[in-house]
């Protein structure tokens, strides 16, 4: 049932914003490999239309081991092509997926596959909660679901505010570990889960769609997996790795991999920190009137008046929400590729700035920024 509910939260994230996965001039077609050929119309439509057949088919179809293995290596062969598509549900999804493929083969690893399901719910919310743990989040992070009218609140009050919210949602996360609290930490996650789709939902804030269908999924596999049966596991069984591969890889995604994101050898975006204001931020700043007149139609047009260096500027973050429905993954990587992207269709002309900000302290809002002015077609 959990592989069910991955695939049909797969085909909502599809419907919600397909433009994450169709060609745009900027934002998409970003290879992990470098420059490998843009998937262009009306290839992309194909693709995105085989895996939603295959999502829907993995939802509703009995035998489907052959077609999660198939919407599994479609999905990361994929996102092999596209960093933008590097999306926290999206590598939940895809474990999910290779979890079913892998035990529908091999009946004797449900038990493990199952654990390691619930070992992957766990760490999401644990890393998601541990990395709002921060100065920035707490005065600035419910703004996200509260709206401009959380900067009306005194420092005295926000502060606190963001404080709790991050520490209960790590609370509730290490809640799912034991028996005798989980609980009380699945009521407190579907809580929390309905509060976001409330808040971030057509009738408040009407925000970044594509999450509405893994709010939804995630509700629904905190019943499947942490009641009945999943309420009484003892916790031993989430670690038990004797002759469970599963257990191994649950452990390298969702436990040492955010970890290793603090060190700058993982990325931010996939160890859970969506909505926590702990990633890089990357924008492009025009100097002078030339560099304005150079930039594309469409970019120039989506440039703030001034900001960055006290310049118009795009912080290209926010712009690609509006532009593909879904927030550009927040590293360094996927922000470089697409100022490169921009910048050599200026054709070399004015005074253009990448700018790259590193994520806040924890104690603090500094942030190192580094600069890269394009000059001549290249990076200077």
């Amino acid at each position: 049932m959990a592989v069910r509910i991955a695939a049909l939260g797969l085909l909502g994230a599809l419907v919600a914003a397909p433009g994450l996965w169709l060609e745009h001039p900027w934002l998409t077609s970003l290879s992990i490999f470098g420059d490998w050929p843009r998937v262009a119309a009306p290839w992309d439509r194909v693709i995105l239309g085989l895996i939603g057949a295959l999502a829907l088919a993995v939802a509703v179809l009995p035998r489907r081991a052959a077609l999660s293995g198939s919407l599994l290596a479609l999905l990361l062969a994929r996102g092999a092509w596209d960093l933008v598509l590097w999306q926290p549900y999206f590598l939940q999804y895809a474990f999910f997926l290779g979890v079913g493929a892998w035990c529908a083969r091999r009946p004797d690893a449900l038990a493990g596959g199952v654990a390691a399901l619930r070992f992957a719910m766990i760490g999401i919310y644990v890393w998601s909660g541990f990395s709002k743990l921060h100065l920035t989040f707490f005065e600035d992070g419910l703004y996200t679901f509260w709206g401009p009218e959380w900067f009306d609140l005194a420092l005295s009050v926000r502060r606190p505010m963001g404080f709790a919210a991050a520490l209960i949602e790590l609370a509730l996360g290490l809640a799912l570990i034991r028996p005798q609290w989980r609980r009380w930490g699945r009521w407190g996650l579907l809580g929390m889960h309905v509060f976001l789709l409330v808040m971030l939902g057509p009738l408040v804030r009407g925000f970044n769609p594509v999450v509405w269908p893994w709010n939804l999924a995630m509700i629904a596999l905190l019943l499947v997996l942490f009641r009945g049966e999943g309420e009484r596991f003892p916790a031993r069984e989430l670690v038990r790795w004797r002759g469970r591969p599963l257990t191994w890889v649950a452990m390298i995604l969702f436990a040492v991999g955010p970890a290793l994101s603090y060190f700058g050898a993982w990325s931010t975006y996939l160890s859970f920190r969506l909505y926590a204001y702990r990633y890089d931020s990357g924008f492009i700043v025009a100097l002078d009137e030339d560099a304005r007149q150079a930039l594309p139609p469409d970019v120039a047009a989506a440039f703030a008046t001034e900001g960055v260096k006290g310049a118009p500027y795009l912080d290209i973050f926010y712009w690609s929400e509006g532009e593909i429905g879904a927030f550009l993954p927040g590293d360094a990587l996927a922000y470089r590729r697409v100022a490169e992207r921009i910048l050599r269709a200026t054709g070399g002309r004015g005074r253009l700035v990448f700018v790259l900000k590193a994520p806040p302290t924890i104690d603090s809002r500094e942030r190192v920024q580094t600069e890269h002015p394009w000059v001549d077609g290249g990076w200077k």
